[in-house]
């Protein structure tokens, strides 16, 4: 089994980087298919500098791409969280909308007096009651989101909802 001595500049590259980051040599070996002399010669042909040289730096810059994908992942993860609540609370917005246009729609021309029988009237509170509800649980849901996913460095005042505010 001869030496292999020529490599694809990418992978020299690859094994380089490695090297200077202080990667263990078996495990560049394993990974290139050599042996660990062979790695050792190639180090020592193309003047790579001394293993983990550069192992700080390295460490520096691994830990800022894990930090700046953890962040991105986050950025997208709060976006799809508001767009969605935004959705949500327009659905609810529209039926709310068609409730007030139900009640108001039946108006004495004269006085400009809600006409509604009594039936009919707490059919429509009690539909508006469960969009308030639907719309205080869904913001509380999306605050806790929020908190959960670091979207809010300072959170002021928690989401309460006291029993005489319904």
């Amino acid at each position: 089994m001869g030496r292999k001595t020529s490599f694809p500049q990418e992978e020299l590259g690859r094994m380089k980087a490695r090297w200077e980051a202080g990667d263990d040599i078996e495990d560049i070996a394993g990974e290139f298919n050599l042996t660990s002399s062979a790695i050792r010669y190639h180090a020592k042909e193309n003047k790579w500098e001394s293993r983990g040289a550069f192992k700080e730096k390295y460490n520096q810059n691994t830990l800022e791409a894990k930090r700046n994908v953890v962040i991105a992942d986050k950025v997208e993860r709060s976006l799809q969280e508001t767009e969605k609540f935004i959705q949500d609370s327009e659905r609810i917005r529209m039926l709310i909308l068609q409730f007030q246009g139900r009640m108001l729609k039946n108006r004495d021309p004269a006085t400009n007096e809600l006409i509604l029988d009594k039936s009919e009237g707490d059919l429509i509170f009690q539909y508006l009651k469960c969009c308030k509800i639907s719309m205080e649980t869904l913001t509380i849901g999306y605050m806790g989101k929020r908190k959960a996913l670091g979207m809010d460095d300072v959170v002021k005042n928690d989401v309460t909802v006291l029993p005489w505010e319904d």
